[in-house]
């Protein structure tokens, strides 16, 4: 009798650029989701890590582990995947706008604040369009711009004045208590960020484009996507990591994902000093959730074996809002994010920065001086040169440049904490009826279409 054998077939590796559908996706979840069954049953030191299961998926299905990571977290965010689009996306209003100037927009309505007068949308707007290094909006742009930097209307008998949402302020005053609390302890505070580099831009080929009308040139051409680390000390010796982008997309952050930021800040945290407090925004790939947690999208069955399997029996008929309630009381264990865990296990602890506050990083101003080096020298616009480039840019920035920085970033977050009690003076002398103040909504039901800038 022929005995017979099973050959083993060797995973074929999906093609760089190939189009991942969505029976793809969907196989990476159930792979995943078998793994974390399988995970389940061993003890706690045979689990693997999420990197380690990153690659191991990318393993088996012959699928980047970019997209693999990016798939897992969609799902891990919101319980589900979406189809993917082959079309071409428009970029967002919202992305077109950099984060300088929204930081600029959010100053002028501080300002507003500051000369104890009340912002309201006539007079920002006005304000934004009559400075020439601004671009020029139309109604429904700056509507759209300004729900998207968490602002909301606050109706004041007659006037609607712009303020940011509670949760902001709440977010901005915690964090500013938190890192003059650590200072005050003389913990050492390390601040990290990413940039880019257009590896084609000078300050040459800068006039070239301003004089012949182009703009984006930021877009153009190759790209070196930057992170890096420093404190009052300098920059960290060995914590600079650069790569080639891939897609040269609108923005650096769909370079890195949550694979890259983790390998490269594990590799770090050795060089920091003990007991550190490390300062970073609030990226998604900074803020990947250790673990899954119920959502509406979720059905009932799944809802009610995440609540057993955290402890919690159902013994009676529930509909699903009452069950996504009982969840509730988990929220706040459940819901850690993988690199502050990370950090804890290394006695260093993470601290976030609100959502478009760079002020509040250093790295606003040593990347200016890095760039400014880059654009001064370059003169072959070849890749290679710039990384050299790079390289002298960042050994030129010396620990007094760094001290310089902070002070400057402590001034800014003296201003931050004080504006917040200037508006809350101002609204209570307008509050002299019960009722008289509430809050709205910035609409933003309008298309992109109608949401472009001005000419």
């Amino acid at each position: 009798m022929e005995e017979k054998f099973n050959a083993v077939v060797p995973v074929k590796k999906n093609p760089r650029g190939k189009f991942v559908g969505c029976q793809q996706r969907q196989m990476i979840i159930n792979l995943y989701i078998s793994k974390m069954t399988e995970q389940a049953t061993l003890p706690d030191q045979r689990h693997l890590k999420y990197i380690d299961l990153i690659k191991w998926m990318s393993q088996e299905t012959g699928i980047g582990q970019r997209t693999i990571s990016m798939t897992l977290s969609e799902y891990r965010r919101k319980g589900t995947i979406s189809s993917p689009n082959r079309k071409k996306v428009r970029p967002k209003l919202t992305e077109k706008v950099n984060e300088l100037d929204k930081n600029a927009i959010r100053r002028k309505i501080h300002g507003f604040w500051h000369r104890k007068e009340f912002p309201t949308f006539e007079k920002v707007m006005a304000s934004i369009n009559d400075d020439p290094s601004l671009s020029n909006f139309s109604r429904s742009s700056l509507q759209l711009l300004l729900k998207d930097l968490n602002f909301v209307y606050t109706k004041i008998k007659r006037n609607n004045a712009l303020t940011e949402r509670g949760d902001i302020v709440c977010w901005r005053q915690k964090y500013l208590e938190s890192i003059r609390y650590y200072r005050s302890c003389g913990r050492q505070i390390y601040y990290l960020d990413e940039s880019w580099i257009n590896v084609e831009e000078s300050f040459k080929s800068v006039n070239t484009v301003i004089q012949s009308g182009q703009k984006n040139l930021s877009s153009k051409g190759k790209q070196l996507i930057v992170v890096h680390i420093g404190s009052s000390d300098g920059f960290v010796t060995g914590g600079l990591l650069t790569f080639e982008s891939k897609n040269n997309s609108i923005d650096y952050h769909d370079e890195i994902n949550d694979v890259i930021f983790y390998e490269w800040f594990s590799g770090i945290l050795s060089l920091l000093k003990d007991n550190a407090v490390i300062v970073m925004d609030n990226a998604s790939y900074h803020s990947v959730k250790k673990d899954t947690f119920p959502l509406i999208s979720w059905e009932k069955g799944k809802i009610i074996k995440w609540l057993e399997n955290n402890g919690k029996l159902i013994h009676r008929p529930m509909v699903k809002h009452q069950l996504l309630e009982e969840a509730e009381q988990f929220r706040p264990i459940c819901e850690k994010y993988v690199i502050d865990e990370l950090a804890k296990e290394n006695n260093k602890i993470v601290l976030r920065i609100p959502p478009y506050h760079s002020e509040l990083n250093p790295f606003e101003l040593a990347w200016s001086s890095i760039k400014h080096y880059v654009k001064t020298n370059n003169s072959t616009f070849k890749l290679p040169d710039v990384q050299k480039l790079l390289h002298e840019g960042v050994e030129r920035v010396t620990p007094q440049m760094w001290k310089n920085y902070i002070n400057n970033v402590i001034k800014e977050e003296d201003k931050f904490f004080e504006i917040d009690f200037i508006i809350d003076d101002l609204l209570e002398t307008e509050l002299t009826e019960p009722n008289a103040l509430h809050f709205v909504t910035i609409s933003g039901d309008i298309s992109d279409s109608e949401s472009e800038f001005d000419d």
